[in-house]
């Protein structure tokens, strides 16, 4: 009985670890975008003659 209750605790576990490293990547991939925005931003302050 102890055996089923450990199977399905170390599920749950990756399950949770899974959906944390997937968070993870998500909220970098968002900061990226953000980082890259900014950064365009700044170029086109830079280059006023271009815009």
């Amino acid at each position: 009985v102890c055996g089923v209750g450990e199977e399905k605790g170390r599920g749950e576990e990756e399950k949770e670890r899974k959906r944390e490293k997937r968070g993870k990547r998500e909220r970098s991939e968002r900061w990226q975008q953000i980082g890259l925005q900014h950064l365009c931003f700044l170029q086109r302050k830079q280059r006023r003659g271009c815009v």
